[in-house]
């Protein structure tokens, strides 16, 4: 990765595409999601998922640039 900022970039790009077409099909389903459901549940890990990929993706973007080469397998990983 050369940048923390172009890396950051591109997973918010990823996960805006990925969120547009789940909005998308939860819109063609027109199916309520009660709350405690299986769907609820996993809609909630996907919030908490991306939550933490935000602080991470903040704390990444605030490395100089050695430490963002030494972590640089912990960055990828994270944006896969």
């Amino acid at each position: 990765m050369r940048d923390g900022k172009e890396g950051c970039v591109r997973l918010l790009f990823r996960v805006t595409i990925f969120l547009d077409s789940f909005v998308d099909e939860l819109k063609e389903s027109n199916v309520p999601i009660p709350d405690g459901s299986p769907t609820a549940v996993r809609l909630f890990a996907l919030e908490s998922k991306l939550k933490a990929i935000k602080t991470d993706a903040k704390r990444w973007s605030e490395l100089g640039p050695l430490d963002r080469y030494l972590k640089r397998e912990e960055i990828k990983t994270g944006l896969l």
